[in-house]
């Protein structure tokens, strides 16, 4: 398995003590992004450590437990997917090791398929990608407009 940077703890506020959950989620969303080379690390709780993976439009946050001493406390782990501002699906994990795997395997799922319904109108699921009348893409999940059609359906992903 791949190892955490020597840097994780380079230039963090030490006036404000990290607890054990920010450190253990931290090398958990490093050690799964080198090992799909894929995402990135992100800050949702605390900006000192990152607690969360932005894979395209997704963003997986990492939580596990402690007690009050910062010392595990071997409830869990918790992974959630966001792909707007509502959860889209939760997974609990008993181990770190099964929380490392479910959180690779969700950076690795497969792209949608788009699927042509009609000249300048592709669709994946619940979304779909226009093209308007002067030539941009609208993106339904994103709401925005974009030069491309690969640009837009990367937004809705």
């Amino acid at each position: 398995m791949t190892t955490v940077p020597d840097t994780l703890l380079d230039g963090i506020d030490r006036t404000r003590p990290l607890t054990g959950p920010q450190i253990r989620a931290a090398e958990v969303v490093y050690e799964a992004i080198a090992a799909t080379g894929t995402g990135e690390a992100w800050s949702v709780y605390d900006d000192r450590l990152p607690d969360a993976v932005k894979v395209g439009a997704r963003l997986i946050l990492v939580e596990t437990d402690a007690d009050a001493c910062g010392r595990p406390a071997d409830l869990g782990w918790l992974l959630t997917v966001f792909a707007g501002e509502e959860p889209a699906a939760v997974h609990v994990e008993l181990t770190r090791n099964a929380a490392f795997r479910r959180l690779v395997s969700l950076m690795r799922k497969p792209r949608p398929a788009w699927h042509r319904e009609r000249p300048g109108l592709y669709r994946s699921g619940p979304h779909f990608v226009e093209q308007t009348q002067t030539g941009e893409w609208y993106a339904s999940a994103s709401d925005c407009v974009f030069d491309t059609k690969a640009a837009a359906q990367e937004a809705s992903r």
